[in-house]
C-alpha cells in the first residue's frame, strides 16, 4: 500500500562534483517524489562524506590485505594487479590505525542517523556521472561507499540518462535495520519517481 515517506537529501560538499546531468536527474527525481506526496527535505549532513569515503576505503584495504594475503603466493599472472596492489596497500596499514578508523566510522554512523530521527529514507546520486560506456569499469564508487560504511540498506533506481544516452542512477538508503521497510518502499518510490524517456 502507498504511504507518504519523509526523504532527506543530505547536503554535503562530497556530492557537489556530480555532473550537471546527474544533478539535474537527482533534482527531477526529488521534485517528482515531492509531487507524488512524499516529504522531501534538504538538510546539511552532520558528518563529512569525504572523510567517511576515505576511511571506509582504508578499512576495506586493511581487511582485504589480511583476508587475501595468500594471493601473493599465486602463480604470476593468475591474479590481477589491481587486487594485488590492494592487498599490498592493506598490509601496510597499521592495526591501531585500522581500529581507530573503525571507531570513527561507528561515531559518524551514530551522529548521522541521530540527526535525522524522522527520516524514512535518504536520497542522493548513485555516482558522480552516468554509467561508464563499455565493461572495463563499473564506475566511480565515491558516492555509494560512504553509505556502505553507514551500514543501512541501499537501493539504486533509474533516474534518467546523460546527454550521451547512458543511464543515471539515484540511491535510496535507509538506516541500519530498516531493510524490510526499504525493500517494501523501493518499488513504490521507483514508480512515483517515474522514468524519463531516453533522449
Amino acid at each position: 500500500t502507498s504511504r507518504t515517506l519523509t526523504i532527506v537529501i543530505p547536503e554535503d560538499a562530497h556530492f557537489e562534483d556530480a555532473t550537471p546531468d546527474v544533478q539535474a536527474a537527482t533534482a527531477r527525481v526529488a521534485k517528482t517524489l515531492a509531487a507524488a506526496g512524499h516529504r522531501l527535505e534538504r538538510l546539511r549532513s552532520p558528518i563529512s562524506f569525504a572523510r567517511l569515503f576515505h576511511i571506509q576505503r582504508q578499512t576495506m584495504l586493511y581487511e582485504c590485505g589480511r583476508a587475501l594475503a595468500h594471493l601473493r603466493q599465486a602463480p604470476a599472472g593468475s591474479v590481477g594487479e589491481k587486487i594485488l596492489g590492494a592487498v599490498k596497500e592493506g598490509l601496510a596499514l597499521a592495526t591501531d590505525d585500522y581500529l581507530y578508523m573503525r571507531r570513527e566510522i561507528d561515531h559518524m554512523r551514530h551522529d548521522f542517523f541521530a540527526a535525522f530521527p524522522a527520516a524514512d529514507a535518504f536520497l542522493c546520486p548513485a555516482a558522480p556521472d552516468g554509467a561508464p560506456k563499455g565493461l572495463a569499469w563499473t564506475g566511480d564508487p565515491k558516492f555509494i561507499s560512504p553509505w556502505t560504511a553507514l551500514s543501512g540498506p541501499i537501493v539504486t533506481m533509474p533516474a534518467g540518462f546523460t546527454a550521451g544516452g547512458l543511464p543515471i542512477g539515484c540511491l535510496i538508503a535507509g538506516r541500519p535495520g530498516s531493510d524490510r521497510a526499504l525493500v517494501r518502499a523501493a518499488p513504490m518510490l521507483a514508480a512515483d519517481a517515474g522514468q524519463p524517456a531516453r533522449q
